[in-house]
């Protein structure tokens, strides 16, 4: 948990240097050099429920109830830390929607 709060801190630093931190992944980045391809995300939440196919295999603990399976909404991915199934262009938290 530190660790994560460290890493979110050394990126803000960066972003406060020159760049703009990225509301979607986190990471710093300079406005001139965004691109289509820039950010990488998951744009659904990482969920524990039922699955609706039930064809997927899904990592559950002794005591987990088989509807607790655990993955990103958006394309399967059970891994919490799994690279985002989505690029786009950076969005930085100034930003207007």
């Amino acid at each position: 948990m530190e660790a994560d709060a460290q890493k979110i801190d050394t990126k803000t630093a960066s972003a406060k240097e020159g760049g703009k931190l990225c509301k979607r992944c986190k990471h710093s980045y300079n406005p001139s050099s965004n691109t289509p391809n820039s950010c990488r995300f998951h744009p659904s939440f990482f969920v524990c429920r039922r699955h609706d196919d039930q064809k997927r295999y899904y990592e559950l603990g002794e005591d987990d109830p088989p509807y607790a399976a655990k993955f990103y909404d958006c394309c399967g991915a059970e891994d919490p830390n799994a690279p985002g199934c989505t690029t786009a262009l950076h969005v930085s938290f100034d930003d207007v929607d």
